[in-house]
């Protein structure tokens, strides 16, 4: 066989192999969501006024049939207390005001059992107040296919110089992400697939050798009965 053939070949059995790898390899849906909401306080009772800017982030990961996933919150709050007027500022826990709707999600493990307070600045590191709070969920099976739709209305208290002040932080729009099937419960046709795409790989280059092989052969049988 040709060097030209046999690289011809050996092109096309990587060609082949490349997309199954690339399937084998990469079996996310998709990228996890994430969505930023921001909230601006003025307390009360503060003089000068004290402004709280905060920033929610909320994390959900890639959310898949009867399997357990993760999601979360991120905050931050900066202000402009030149005069150190707030002591702290804390998330309230669902017994005391704060509320969590994880759609079609079963929180494994609840972040918001308890008060927690935010981690307060360390200048020059940081500038502001911060905490993030992240649960392991679980869902069911039979709900691929369906959209889960998440949202929060946080309490947080906010101590100061002049007195406690609890201020809502509600998201106005909630964040949506699919619920997509378990690739372990994939169907036979998808299985099907894989394993022609296995079988190309090798069968289409040892079919260019075999027939590549005949011609010779033919070709050869042909020249001896001219010669004769």
């Amino acid at each position: 066989m040709k060097k030209r053939s046999l690289l011809l070949i050996l092109v096309l059995t990587i060609s082949l192999a490349i997309p199954v790898l690339l399937n084998q390899t990469q079996p996310v849906y998709t990228q996890p969501m994430t969505h930023t909401y921001t909230f601006s306080e003025i307390i009360s009772g503060t003089s000068p006024p004290v402004e709280v800017n905060f920033t929610v982030i909320t994390d959900i990961g890639v959310l898949i049939d009867g399997n357990v996933g993760g999601w979360g919150l991120r905050i931050s709050a900066s202000t402009n207390d030149t005069f150190f007027q707030i002591q702290n500022i804390t998330i309230n826990s669902v017994s005391n005001g704060t509320k969590i709707s994880r759609g079609l999600m079963f929180p494994l493990t609840n972040a918001f059992a308890s008060d927690e307070n935010m981690i307060p600045p360390v200048p020059p590191f940081t500038t502001e107040y911060s905490l993030a709070k992240f649960e392991s969920v679980l869902l069911l099976e039979g709900l691929a296919g369906f959209p889960s739709l998440t949202s929060f209305n946080l309490s947080v208290t906010i101590e100061t110089t002049s007195g406690d002040q609890t201020v809502h932080l509600a998201s106005n729009v909630p964040v949506l992400s699919l619920i997509f099937p378990n690739p372990s419960e994939a169907p036979p046709v998808i299985n099907y697939y894989l394993i022609i795409s296995y079988s190309m790989v090798f069968l289409l280059p040892i079919s260019m050798i075999l027939t590549n092989r005949w011609l010779n052969i033919r070709k050869l049988k042909k020249e001896g009965s001219e010669e004769v």
